[in-house]
């Protein structure tokens, strides 16, 4: 056990205790959750690492999940129906157990593998559950997103803060480098991660500014966060951020296509805000704007992902049941197949690597249905509040998966990862309700409304 710090345990109890007691008993079900994605953004690993014991460790965000999970299941008084997801949960989890003792060549690798086991696996399937119950209707889950959008303008702060001062969170790795002291992601810590990040928050931003459904108050913080977002996107130098991203806007404009209207005001703002997004940070920090170009022309196009994943596919051939969840398992291969690499860029072939074709099946299959029933359910409705709300969490799964083919996303570190995971629960969820909500009135159309058709139907 880590030595006991007293100072810190003090403020966790002077300021955590009250926080966790509201978010247990508040009956803002949108609020609860942000403030779980909140501590998880803002203070886990950037302002409060966590304490283990051996392996198993708990932090302010696990804490914050257990109590808001806990609040849900009181309040619905009832266990989340997974269903059909069930059995690939069970596979997914399973199959991660068995890479553990496969990468466990020795006691310190069989550490990091119970640490990953837990942060990836273990915490995926809470936050998926949390997601699954934590919101009852489309009101909250439009309510829950604009929410992420201020986590959103919060990061972008962050970054701009960071950048500005040079001062760096305790989760950064670099910090004695100097050669590498402007690669930062602020509270996402790799510019990457927070360029992925992004990919989730921009598009969320720009659905809900363009569905005219937020308050003028609302709307402007929107569009607040949304300039702040994109010009924090632009200086990290992500490039597969800022294509993902790009794409998913257009995305937005394809889904307003049906509304001509609605499509040339979202392109209008989509333009407006890159180019006054670009106008500030170039106005205001000029010469991290210089930077950023500078780097941006050095990276060009190239990369060295293209050479690197047929020897990380060669070795998920090789390996067909995973070689471990810990990067130091891969490294060493890696080295042996002429690829100095602890990571694969590749969500999908960091699965195929650390659990094996097996666990890669049983992802794709429970995101899959996850992304089957939110279509289903969107054609079966025609109210607009319920098309939007399962809109909004399709966008936020699409990024994680569109960016994650060339990102590392998976694995370095879990803020990213365990949002994906509470917006397919959150997706889920909202499916389930409107498609019971679409069986009730098929059945109430069904019943005889007059005696004549009662007595005709045998009543």
């Amino acid at each position: 056990m880590e030595q006991i710090v007293w100072q810190r345990w003090v403020v966790y109890c002077v300021f955590g205790i009250p926080f966790l007691a509201w978010v247990f008993f508040s009956r803002n079900n949108a609020g609860r959750l942000a403030a779980v994605l909140a501590i998880e953004v803002f203070v886990q690993e950037s302002l409060a690492a966590r304490r283990y014991l051996w392996a198993i460790g708990v932090g302010p965000s696990l804490m914050t999940m257990y109590v808001a999970l806990v609040a849900c299941l009181m309040s619905r008084r009832r266990f989340p129906s997974l269903g059909s997801l069930v059995l690939p949960w069970l596979l997914f989890l399973s199959v991660a157990v068995t890479s553990i003792v496969l990468g466990a060549w020795s006691e310190h690798l069989l550490e990091v593998n119970v640490v990953r086991f837990q942060t990836l696996y273990v915490e995926a399937l809470l936050f998926f559950l949390l997601g699954t119950i934590g919101l009852v209707s489309e009101d909250e889950v439009k309510q829950f997103c604009f929410f992420f959008v201020l986590i959103g303008l919060g990061a972008a702060l962050g970054h701009y803060l960071t950048l500005i001062t040079g001062y760096r969170f305790a989760d950064f790795a670099q910090r004695g480098d100097p050669a590498t002291s402007y690669i930062y992601g602020g509270f996402f810590n790799n510019p990457n991660t927070l360029g992925s990040f992004y990919c989730m928050a921009i598009p969320i931003a720009l659905l809900l500014l363009t569905a005219g459904s937020l308050p003028p108050a609302r709307r402007l913080i929107a569009v607040v966060s949304l300039l702040a977002m994109v010009g924090s996107l632009l200086l990290s130098v992500h490039r597969g951020g800022i294509l993902t991203t790009a794409v998913l806007s257009l995305l937005v404009v394809g889904i307003a296509r049906e509304r001509p209207g609605r499509a040339i005001v979202i392109a209008i703002v989509g333009m407006i805000t890159i180019l006054a997004s670009y106008w500030l940070v170039a106005t205001l920090l000029p010469d991290l704007t210089a930077s950023a170009w500078d780097l941006a022309g050095w990276k060009g196009f190239s990369s060295p992902r293209i050479q690197m994943w047929p020897v990380m596919i060669q070795i998920a051939f090789e390996n067909p049941f995973g070689i471990g969840l810990a990067d130091q398992n891969l490294q060493p291969i890696a080295i042996q197949h002429g690829t100095d690499t602890p990571s694969a860029h590749n969500i999908y072939l960091t699965l195929a690597l650390q659990t094996g074709f097996l666990g890669l099946a049983a992802f794709l299959f429970i995101v899959g249905t996850v992304i089957a029933r939110a279509r289903r359910a969107w054609r079966w409705t025609s109210l607009p509040d319920q098309q939007q709300a399962l809109t909004l969490s399709l966008f936020a799964i699409l990024s994680f998966l569109m960016v994650g083919f060339t990102e590392p996303i998976w694995e370095n570190g879990e803020k990213l990862n365990h949002i994906f995971w509470l917006f397919c629960g959150i997706s889920l969820g909202t499916s389930a309700r409107v498609l019971n909500l679409a069986r009730q009135r098929t059945a109430e159309t069904q019943q005889p409304t007059t005696l004549e058709e009662a007595q005709a139907s045998g009543f």
